[in-house]
């Protein structure tokens, strides 16, 4: 009876949080704690073993730092209660999901996901066919003579720059249902459209991080096969791929291609990605994303414990892993790297041998994430907590 209502209130909360439409009305700071309390309250009553596994008390141990050290700077004091909201709900469903796989649920999670992604995906595409540059920059009100349609699809959070920085850990699970006996043929026809769609949108989103760690993902996930032959090899000639396309004779053509087709907003990163390859420091993109990991590495080693105490910081701002270390300092980066850890453990000792390699593949794409970007937000952990867990687990012969 308990399990049969967490497969309805679980799967509404996602639903809930996946539309901005729903929710976009409350502010920032408060729309996911208001959805996160009545989740939090039903898993009290009907889920009380998750609150006493490992990866709670290590979310626990995180949210007590950030409310006791609030006060210490502006960088705490900004993400405690969207951090509190998030991986408090993410670690809930996902204690659930792993240890119950009840296949209803994980359907029906798999089919809110593929709704959600597909809407704010076209409707950010079709947003940037107006406005180009509109999801990267959120600058769509600036513009005359834009259709209502539009202005209200921007409005009501169906552009959403977040996404893009997240899809990339979901892709290895897209593949291994396209690539699952049991998915009916149709249906992996809808996959490989939908995977097409997101390759799409990361594009139009003008997310370079993104496209290149979903393209990474996907060549990644295909080398791999659910019954486990060649996997070795495959993965082995994957990485001599990789290697060579740090080659400037390999990579200096291919550039030069793709700045011929690219939009203005990635012609200079790839000018800057050129000129770093053949050994000349270029002051563009890469070189100031150097600079402010670097910015936070000295604050870190200034301050290794407890972190920075003061408000008028400039932290890098740039990586979330090296910002929690600059401002959290050790005793606030460890609970918050344990939950990682922890989930990451649960969730692998459950999974199919074969099957491994596509959440190794999805992880990597997180760890970068938070490594090489400040996303450590709400959906990018959803990703890694929930969905890509859930469409690892879905088993489609039910």
């Amino acid at each position: 009876m308990k399990e049969s209502k967490l497969s309805i209130i679980y799967p509404i909360f996602l639903l809930l949080v996946s539309f901005p439409l729903i929710h976009a009305w409350l502010p920032i700071t408060q729309r996911f704690i208001v959805l996160s309390v009545p989740l939090i309250l039903c898993s009290l009553i009907f889920n009380k073993k998750a609150f006493v596994c490992p990866s709670i008390f290590a979310v626990m141990a995180y949210v007590l730092f950030l409310f006791c050290f609030s006060g210490r700077n502006s960088y705490i004091s900004s993400i405690k209660f969207l951090d509190t909201a998030y991986l408090v709900s993410g670690v809930l469903i996902s204690y659930y999901i792993i240890h119950n796989q009840n296949s209803r649920t994980c359907k029906q999670i798999s089919f809110i996901t593929y709704v959600f992604i597909t809407i704010t995906c076209v409707a950010s595409i079709i947003i940037c066919l107006n406005v180009p540059g509109a999801v990267r920059y959120n600058t769509i009100n600036e513009f005359n003579d834009i259709p209502a349609t539009v202005l209200a699809m921007q409005k009501y959070g169906l552009s959403n720059y977040l996404l893009p920085h997240a899809l990339p850990i979901l892709i290895p699970g897209i593949v291994k249902q396209i690539k699952d006996p049991n998915f009916l043929p149709q249906k992996k026809f809808y996959l490989k459209l939908f995977l097409i769609v997101i390759l799409i949108f990361e594009w139009y989103a003008e997310s370079a991080t993104g496209l290149i760690l979903s393209i990474f993902a996907l060549f990644a996930s295909i080398s791999i096969r659910i019954n486990g032959k060649h996997n070795v090899r495959n993965i082995i000639l994957l990485s001599v791929a990789a290697l060579l396309l740090t080659s400037s004779t390999i990579m200096n053509p291919l550039i030069d291609l793709i700045i011929t087709i690219s939009p203005d907003s990635y012609i200079q990163k790839l000018i800057d990605l050129k000129l770093q390859l053949n050994g000349v420091e270029a002051e563009g993109d890469m070189y100031t994303r150097s600079n402010l990991y670097q910015n936070s590495l000295d604050v870190f080693f200034d301050n290794i414990l407890l972190g920075y105490e003061g408000n008028n910081l400039l932290i890098g701002g740039h990586s979330a892993i090296l910002d929690h270390l600059a401002t959290t300092g050790i005793v606030g980066f460890i609970p918050w790297a344990l939950i990682f850890i922890l989930e990451f453990k649960q969730v692998w000792k459950i999974l199919n041998v074969n099957i491994r390699p596509y959440y190794i593949i999805g992880c990597v794409c997180f760890i970068l994430m938070l490594a090489i970007k400040n996303m450590s937000v709400y959906i990018v952990w959803l990703m890694f907590l929930v969905y890509l867990p859930t469409f690892l687990l879905v088993n489609h012969s039910k």
